[in-house]
């Protein structure tokens, strides 16, 4: 599968975007907060890699979730690594499936193409069963975060992008910013907390934070309004409150950053290839334990995921003959798109060399 679908594709402009079809919030329905700026300065964080761990040989283990066995290559949802053991995750309908969040209930979501070159959003249960859904009727949907509760959060769109909310019940609530010409919902917490970036009407990109109706932009420290530096966005939040995300200094180098309540603190993994203009380093996911997952390309382009631990640093993510969604990198590699608090990790892969499975979708 292609990263049209790619977890966290929050270049939903890769997307086929559209004509908005549900009502967009007003401005009078969110009170913007001053830009959040640190504190405390930004601390560095590139303590020793210790180990590369996901090296394992041999094939993950199946899941256990019913559905009719593929003996040949086939698109699968990827796996969930924990521990040193992969489970496979089946493939949605047997279609291109790209999975992007997991939860503490073990439910997944993501998109799938349901044909041609329709994209839809998926929430997979840990029963194995997956339901498809739609946030807007003829709009590509890009399903990107769920919390406990199961309410799935992404962006929509024809030719706008739009953020979104997808309650368990399967009611669609539009996000987007004020005045933006693009929102990006890329993460949520179970308090509500919606996390993602917004273009604003010069084309600059900006993170923000939306709680209680309450918008605050992040744009740390280095990330200036500038054509070689437009690029900030915030990938994750958790229910303490910490966000991660990325952003382009002034020369164009892209860094990861942890934002906790106003302190930024700098996330580049060692081995980190510097590439202007290029997202290379970019942190997708953070648990309630503040653990951080992401990925990173090296010197020679090729794509890791990457798991981050306060005080104990960075262990690069190997899986094993996984082809990940690149981003556009040369070379085969890994991403580490989420994790949750049981520390199961995410890992996307598109047309794996193992046998998966295929679980029924319903609307």
């Amino acid at each position: 599968m292609t990263s049209h679908a790619s977890t966290r594709s929050r270049r939903g402009r890769r997307i086929a975007l559209g004509a908005a079809v549900l009502a967009p919030l007003t401005a009078a329905a969110l009170a913007v907060a001053a830009p959040a700026r640190a504190d405390a300065g930004l601390e560095q964080q590139r303590q020793p890699m210790p180990r590369a761990f996901g090296s394992v040989a041999g094939a993950p283990s199946a899941s256990a979730a019913p559905g009719r066995e593929q003996a040949t290559a086939s698109p699968s949802g990827g796996f969930l690594y924990r521990n040193g053991r992969y489970t496979a995750l089946a493939s949605v309908a047997g279609l291109p499936t790209g999975d992007a969040a997991v939860n503490d209930r073990g439910q997944t979501t993501g998109s799938y193409f349901s044909g041609g070159t329709t994209i839809r959003g998926f929430i997979r249960y840990a029963s194995g069963h997956a339901t498809g859904f739609d946030a807007a009727p003829g709009a590509t949907t890009d399903a990107l975060a769920i919390n406990d509760q199961g309410t799935v959060a992404g962006v929509y769109g024809v030719t706008t992008a739009h953020g979104f909310e997808r309650s368990p019940d399967g009611t669609i609530t539009t996000i987007d910013v004020p005045g933006a010409q693009g929102t990006y919902i890329l993460g949520i917490n179970d308090r509500g907390a919606v996390v993602g970036d917004y273009t604003d009407a010069s084309g600059l990109e900006h993170g923000f934070l939306l709680e209680h109706g309450v918008l605050t932009i992040i744009d740390p420290p280095g990330a200036p309004d500038s054509p070689a530096a437009r690029d900030t966005a915030a990938t994750g939040i958790n229910d303490r409150g910490q966000v991660v995300g990325y952003y382009a200094d002034a020369s164009g180098t892209y860094h990861g950053y942890l934002y906790d309540h106003g302190r930024f603190t700098i996330i580049d993994p060692p081995g980190a290839a510097d590439v202007p203009n290029f997202a290379t380093t970019a942190p997708w996911g953070i648990n309630d334990r503040g653990q951080v997952v992401g990925q990173y390309v090296d010197a020679k382009s090729v794509l890791h995921g990457y798991l981050w631990q306060p005080g104990r640093g960075f262990a690069t993510i190997n899986a094993p003959r996984i082809i990940g969604f690149n981003r556009g990198v040369p070379g085969a590699g890994t991403v580490a798109s989420d994790i949750n608090d049981q520390g199961q990790i995410l890992l996307p892969a598109a047309g794996d060399l193992y046998k998966s499975r295929t679980v029924p979708v319903s609307s």
